[in-house]
């Protein structure tokens, strides 16, 4: 007889806890971080982040030139760590940095 339970794809229950938005993600790095990036071309690349982090960078930027500082303990001078081209050459993966 075929199974006539549902599957549930979500997030489990014991690792809810884990989880924040992507601004919220990204408000977790600090100027001179090193990141990683996994992703291989348009695949499994952590858009949503990368486009969180891109936000947050021209904002502070914009901030910090109104205020007459470009860099002053805002996100920036990072070193970021790929594998394999996380992206599509266009507008997505890393091309948001």
């Amino acid at each position: 007889a075929a199974s006539t339970a549902s599957t549930h794809l979500g997030i489990p229950p014991h690792a809810a806890h884990k989880v924040c938005s992507p601004s919220d993600a990204v408000s977790l790095i600090s100027a001179g971080d090193t990141i990683c990036i996994s992703g291989f071309v348009g695949q499994g690349s952590p858009d949503l982040i990368l486009k969180a982090l891109a936000d947050r960078y021209e904002r502070e930027w914009r901030e910090g030139v109104k205020a007459g500082f470009a860099e002053n303990g805002r996100v920036g001078d990072l070193t970021v760590l790929f594998g394999g081209g996380p992206g599509d050459w266009d507008s997505k993966g890393l091309n948001y940095l």
